[in-house]
Order: structure tokens, then sequence, then C-alpha cells
């Protein structure tokens, strides 16, 4: 490796130290200030009504995430969300419904949880209808997600987060359906199920790349801090229903589970 590269690689790493300690200092000192805030707390739904296929956007901003199978009869819909000053719920009319959910905290108070981590952390408990066609786009500012998606009918996932660790289930494929992960800081662990025809293309700047044996290497990549690499089963090519894995991340370790 030229020394032209260790230096780059020297420099990226230290930044990445100073942007970790930096969140650090924040919620463990200046974001204790905004923890008296009143918490407050809504259940919310959406109805199937005439939709035929959904689209799901998430925008919890700092918050704990649950997403799961679960919705109410009749529903596409149903959580129970903790907030600061207000939310916005909406969903589209017509066969291809577009749903939107988001926490929208006063200006200046963006950043409103105490210290991360604490029991002072916000909530949401997002449940989803089992059996309709749905895709998930979920932007996360900081904060956990858990995501047990093993009963619904997944048609496609785009997971971007900032800071903060994804728990995810996936469902065996009723059409091929493409999960993108980008994370910036924090790890992510995926659970395919043992008869899906999967693909996987990942890359981490900082991390590791844990992939269980069960989906055969294709090609590999290691740097001094970072590995790359695609990963496929040998049914794959053949299957009539596929999962499609691109993840790209920053600082933190992919792991890849077959249940």
């Amino acid at each position: 490796m030229s020394t032209q590269k260790r230096s780059d690689n020297s420099r990226r790493l230290l930044g990445i130290g100073v942007i970790i300690m930096l969140l650090g200092v924040f919620f463990f000192v200046v974001g204790d200030g905004f923890s008296n805030r009143e918490v407050l707390r809504a259940s919310v739904s959406l109805p199937i009504a005439d939709a035929e296929t959904a689209t799901l956007t998430l925008r919890p901003g700092i918050v704990e995430t649950t997403v799961r199978a679960g919705a109410g009869e009749g529903q596409l819909l149903d959580a129970d969300i903790e907030y600061y000053d207000a939310y916005h719920l909406t969903g589209s009319p017509g066969p291809q419904r577009n749903m939107l959910l988001e926490h929208r905290p006063g200006d200046g108070n963006t950043f409103s949880i105490g210290p991360f981590g604490g029991d002072n952390n916000l909530e949401w408990d997002v449940r989803l209808n089992p059996g309709f066609p749905l895709a998930i786009d979920i932007d996360g500012d900081v904060g956990d997600f858990e995501m047990d998606l093993r009963d619904l009918n997944l048609t496609a996932l785009d997971i971007s987060t900032d800071v903060g660790d994804v728990e995810l289930d996936l469902p065996m494929p009723n059409q091929t359906y493409t999960v993108t992960i980008n994370s910036d800081v924090g790890n992510v662990e995926v659970n395919v199920p043992a008869a899906a025809a999967v693909h996987i293309i990942a890359a981490a700047d900082v991390g590791r790349l844990d992939i269980d044996d069960e989906i055969p290497e294709r090609s590999r990549g290691d740097g001094v801090v970072g590995e790359a690499g695609e990963w496929q089963t040998d049914d794959f090519d053949a299957a009539e229903a596929q999962i499609i894995i691109e993840y790209s991340g920053d600082v933190g370790d992919l792991t890849v589970d077959v249940d």
C-alpha cells in the first residue's frame, strides 16, 4: 500500500473518531438539557380503503423504532408513537397508496432526547398489515431500529441511518425485492430465511462483513480498516423470487445470518 493511501486512511479514521467523540459529548452533556421537555403520545392508523399496493416512508428523527407485522383488521398501519411538539401522518388515496409518518420537533430543538441509551429516549411501535404488498423507506437520524418483517409481503426496503444499530428479519419473497442499507455509524444485523435465494453486495469503510457460510462468497477485498465483497446462494439465478441486499457502511459491522 502506498504512503499516500496510508495517510488518507489515517486522516479518515481521525475524522471519524472526532465525529463519534462529538456525538458522545452532545448526548451525554448537551442532550440532557432537553430531557425535561414534555413527551407527547399518540396512537395512529391508516385504513386499506381502495389501496392495492402501498409505500410507507418513516422519518422518526431521534427515536428508538420497532417495525413489525400486526396492524388491525382493515388497516395498513397502526402505530403508537412518542414525540415532541408535532408529528405528521398522511396517506394518499387510490390503488397505489403512499404513506408518510414523520416526527416534527420544534425549531431549534431538533436534538431533543436525553443521554442516548437512557430511559428518556422516545419510542415508536409501528405495526403493518401482514398480507399487503408493501415497500418501506426509512430515514433515521439517531436511534436503533428493530424490524421483524418476517410476516410481511415486502416489495422493497430502503434504510438510511445516521447513528444507530439495525436488527432486521426479512421475509421469504413473494416477488423479488431489494434491501438497500446505508449506515453512517452503527452495526447492522440481517436474518434471511434459510430457503431464500440471496445476493449480497456489501462494503464497510471501517468495520467487518460477517456473512453466513450458507451464502457462498463470490469476491472479497480487505482494506486496512474495512472490507468489501459479494455473496450469492447457489440457487439464486434459477429462483423465481430473490432477495438482493445492498449494504454501504461508514463505521460499523454487517452481519448476515441464515435462519
